[in-house]
């Protein structure tokens, strides 16, 4: 709980920190607190497309407290971005 206070504290003074945001959004879902790192991570992709990883990783937080239909977009977005990659096939 304190890693999450401080780090909302300097997202605060600095809210388009994709670093900040992303740091948030790990300890968040290691906090089973999926949805708040969802809202996280879609401030980040906001300022700056989110990679396959965290992509994927979006989807499991909506997945993991039953919104699938939230998680849906997100993970079609994963194989028009990777179409050659085998992990994520056609």
């Amino acid at each position: 709980m304190r890693a999450e206070t401080a780090l909302g504290d300097q997202i605060n003074h600095n809210p388009k920190s994709p670093p900040l945001l992303t740091l948030l959004r790990r300890i968040l879902f290691l906090d089973g607190k999926y949805l708040n790192c969802a809202i996280a991570m879609k401030k980040a992709d906001g300022i700056v497309p989110l990679d396959n990883r965290s992509g994927f990783t979006l989807a499991l937080a909506y997945v993991i407290p039953n919104h699938r239909d939230w998680a849906h977009p997100e993970l079609e977005r994963l194989p028009k971005s990777e179409d050659k990659n085998p992990l994520y096939p056609a």
